[in-house]
């Protein structure tokens, strides 16, 4: 009892010392919901355990239509997220009003709207967002810490190295080929400098939180680097015209149209889908917790599949390797982790997980988010 609350203070003291819980961190989810279902191979008897973050991947997920999702967040306000999100398919707000409230849409109505959702929401939702009303108004799905940092980079920095003629004639492509022709037209050495530099370490720290690169083994240099590179392959290998994380991180708002376009957007903000939705929510359990503490919540042998994240950005090895073996004690055998990786390299205790190489490599070439340097499937021994 005492080691597994000196392991709690342990993660607490890691996690919570510098990352600013109390605000949207992140209003969107960077984590590729097709490579994650994928690696998951969610079945109707699954029991999934997931990081909440916004909620769009616990929503995604949730359209595979497992028996149980434990949504799971340290952040109060990223789990205030979800609630709202689930608070409005619970009432059937409709879907044009539902893309209108998350700011996936244009509307000069969210607040009227959100007082229609409020009464359906959990107490603690309700006074998070009673206090980030401005978020609301100004749409939420813009307005995380992470999001404004991505819209001062495309809106102020990027056009002054690539114009948007030429972006849009990229996005456009309808072939690889011809995405990479438009590609080489870009100043690709000014690009890749603006990338290294917006996106290095010292520039993260100072706009984001230090807490990413507190157990990071990497220059400031390197990170930017490390960025660009990434950014190089998604463009010349993944398909453009089909890739709305690229296209936002790009573009912003621009060719971002859900209602009109559903597959250029994320799985749930889709007609059909979100009307699917409202018979699948009370599926999900709303968890404000550690990991570590919320699995000792759960049944030992009930937990299937996890979708743990990049959370390991934000622990050393000990704590990465207690998490694992947490979520373990209640997996049953063959249950499946999935997790990303963007500067650490945290695998998985080989005494309790096989890791797939082949399909970790294969999802990863996949991946149409370039932020990450390996997406990784674990299986329970």
């Amino acid at each position: 009892m005492e080691s597994s609350q000196r392991e709690g203070e342990q993660l607490k003291s890691e996690i919570t010392v510098k990352p600013d819980f109390t605000v949207i961190r992140y209003s969107r989810v960077w984590e590729d919901c097709v490579i994650l279902c994928k690696g998951l191979d969610i079945q109707p008897s699954d029991v999934v355990l997931s990081i909440t973050s916004s909620g769009d991947n616990v929503l995604n997920v949730l359209l595979k239509k497992p028996k149980k999702i434990y949504a799971v967040d340290m952040s109060l306000a990223q789990n205030a997220l979800l609630e709202l999100k689930l608070g409005a398919i619970r009432i059937s707000l409709s879907h044009d009003k539902f893309l209108q409230l998350l700011g996936e849409a244009p509307s000069t109505k969210r607040l009227v709207l959100y007082e229609s959702v409020k009464p359906s929401l959990p107490k603690y939702a309700q006074e998070f967002w009673d206090s980030n009303l401005s978020v609301i108004e100004s749409g939420i799905a813009n307005e995380g810490t992470l999001e404004k940092y991505l819209k001062v980079f495309n809106e102020k920095h990027l056009p002054k190295v690539v114009s948007s003629e030429l972006l849009d004639a990229f996005f456009e492509s309808q072939s690889i080929e011809e995405q990479r022709k438009v590609f080489n037209q870009f100043p690709l050495k000014e690009l890749k400098d603006l990338i290294s530099l917006y996106f290095s370490k010292e520039k993260l720290e100072k706009r984001r939180s230090e807490a990413q690169f507190q157990h990071a083994k990497i220059e400031s240099d390197e990170a930017g680097e490390a960025f660009a590179k990434r950014y190089f392959v998604v463009a010349e290998n993944i398909p453009a015209h089909d890739n709305f994380y690229f296209s936002l991180f790009n573009r912003g708002m621009k060719g971002y149209d859900p209602a009109n376009k559903p597959n250029f957007a994320a799985p749930y903000l889709a007609k059909d889908n979100y009307e699917e939705l409202k018979g699948l929510i009370d599926r999900v359990v709303v968890c404000t917790s550690t990991i570590e503490e919320q699995v000792k919540q759960i049944p030992l042998g009930t937990v299937t599949k996890a979708n743990l994240s990049d959370i390991f950005e934000y622990t050393n090895e000990e704590v990465s390797c207690s998490i694992c073996e947490s979520v373990a004690n209640v997996m049953a055998p063959g249950g499946r982790i999935v997790y990303w990786e963007l500067q650490n390299t945290r695998p998985a205790p080989s005494s309790v997980f096989h890791y797939h190489e082949k399909l970790s490599k294969e999802l990863h070439a996949e991946d149409r988010v370039f932020y990450y340097k390996s997406f990784n499937v674990y299986e329970k021994k």
